[in-house]
């Protein structure tokens, strides 16, 4: 599997904003909801290898057991010496198996193609969480060419009393699509 070029920029411009955003330096653990075949976790994967001496752990959680084995071949992950972890699990079951929490929890156009509830799913990644959640995601076109009301991932972010700060950035390439980075407590 190859990532289209609108995908490779929508990543390029996800880690420049993360690296100009995050203290990344401080980043031990990631996990992934919703990792898919990996295109995030091999960005992440990458900068990480090249920027620190200290690889954090990467966990990319997926519902789908066949997109996870995927993801270890498009990431051509070696056994040994891995800090690639695989989590077969629905993140809207009461108990996934995770019970650490992690620097950051990230999530790429997940929330938009799941029929699950948006709000459980962002205050389960904000439990997850002992620094930082990220969520790339679109909104209708709608609200984009409309006067752009709050987005209900803002609002419900902003709900949680374990979120500090929000920020929201827009994609250049596709004005439909936003990055939220929430802080957490």
């Amino acid at each position: 599997m190859v990532p289209s070029q609108r995908e490779d920029t929508q990543i390029e411009y996800l880690m420049v904003t993360l690296e100009r955003e995050l203290d990344l330096d401080s980043i031990d653990n990631i996990l992934e909801v919703g990792v898919g075949y990996g295109r995030v976790a091999k960005a992440l994967l990458s900068y990480f290898r090249i920027h620190h001496l200290i690889r954090p752990a990467y966990t990319g959680l997926d519902i789908s057991y066949e997109t996870l084995k995927q993801s270890e071949k498009y990431l051509e992950l070696k056994a040994v010496g891995s800090n690639y972890f695989k989590c077969h699990a629905d993140f809207e079951a009461e108990n996934i198996g995770l019970t650490k929490k992690f620097d950051l929890v990230i999530s790429v156009e997940t929330m938009s193609v799941v029929p699950y509830d948006v709000e459980f799913w962002i205050d389960k990644m904000v439990s997850l969480s002992n620094k930082y959640v990220v969520n790339l995601d679109f909104r209708s076109s709608n609200d984009v060419l409309t006067n752009c009301p709050p987005h209900p991932y803002e609002i419900y972010y902003n709900g949680n009393d374990r979120v500090v700060k929000l920020d929201r950035f827009r994609t250049p390439s596709r004005p439909a699509e936003e990055i939220f980075i929430a802080r957490v407590c």
